[in-house]
Order: C-alpha cells, then structure tokens, then sequence
C-alpha cells in the first residue's frame, strides 16, 4: 500500500464514529470486539476477541501485589490490558464519586511521580460511572491507565485499563467504549 491510500485509510478512519460492533482499526490492525460475559454472568461487555485471560504466571510479575486483579484481559503482547475486580461490598450510585476520590489518593500517595488528567463521574451508557486517568511508571516505560467504578449487582465494580502512554491516543477513546458497553445482566 502506497502513502497515499494509507493517508486516505486515516481520514476516513477520523470521519467515522469508532463502533465496537463494526471493529476498529487501530495502528494498522483491524480489531474485532464481543461480547463477554464475567462474574458468573453478572456482567456483560465488549472486548477484543483476541484478548485472553492473563497467564497466572505473567500476572504475577505484571501485578506483583496479592491483591492483583480479579480478572485480568490481555492482548498477545500482555501490554494492553482491561481488568476487573468485583467486590462484595455493597454499593449505592451516589457513592462513586467518594469512592474514585479514595482510589486516587490511594495511588497519589504509592507514588507521588503518577501524573494525572482527568477525574469525573458521568452517565456512561446506562450507568454512572465514577473514573480517573492518569501516567504511571514501570521498569522501563510509562504506562497510561483509566480507573473506573461502577454498580453491577449492588456491589462495586473496579475496572482498570492500561496501555503503554505512546500508545494513549490510539487507545483512549476504544476504552472508554469498552467501559460504555459494559451491561448489568443482574438487572433483567
């Protein structure tokens, strides 16, 4: 493919709303997105369908904590991730905001080097949603993460996105779409 239809390929791509059912290209590679169902059927949503859960193995390394995520998604690479942690903890809507504010502090505190961007709570889809962004730091490379909580069944919903921040503006807007998708099958 030569540099003009690759140009064109781009400026269609940015006239286009982003669809997960339609698929997404992104940095050259076409990415199909189903849906998934997580938690015993509690939650459904759309993720890549080459994702994979993550080797208990690379987990460990990756997510070195105890308290590592419940259910880690990953791309060949292990590089992008999306991650779920469901709590017993019952939880109300109007609590979000506290509790995102709780968790920022938390990784403020870690490591005071994380910069942050943005924090709101909003409707997302058909729920509140409560998130943060922020950079983070690994070993060798910066990491560009969204955390977010949400209700599924009563109980609080912790998920996490992270990808390499080079890789930022390729995957912020899929993620949140990812997020948006995001159904509570507890309620039907």
């Amino acid at each position: 493919m030569d540099f003009i239809d690759e140009e064109i390929i781009q400026m269609r791509n940015k006239n286009r709303k982003i669809s997960l059912e339609e698929g997404v290209l992104i940095k050259g590679e076409f990415i199909e997105f189903e849906p998934v169902k997580l938690f015993d059927d509690k939650l459904e949503i759309m993720l890549p369908k080459t994702f994979v859960d993550m080797p208990s193995d690379l987990a460990k390394i990756k997510y070195p904590s105890e308290s590592r995520p419940q259910i880690i998604k990953t791309d060949s690479t292990g590089g992008i991730n999306f991650c779920f942690n469901l709590f017993e903890q019952s939880v109300k809507e109007d609590e979000l905001k506290d509790i995102a504010k709780t968790f920022s502090k938390m990784i403020k505190k870690v490591n005071p080097a994380n910069v942050f961007y943005d924090q709101k709570t909003e409707e997302i889809g058909d729920k509140i949603v409560s998130w943060f962004d922020f950079k983070g730091y690994a070993i060798d490379s910066q990491i560009y993460y969204i955390y977010y909580v949400t209700v599924i069944d009563g109980k609080l919903l912790h998920g996490i996105f992270n990808c390499l921040r080079e890789d930022m503006e390729d995957y912020k807007e899929v993620a949140f779409l990812v997020i948006e998708s995001i159904k509570d099958l507890s309620r039907r």
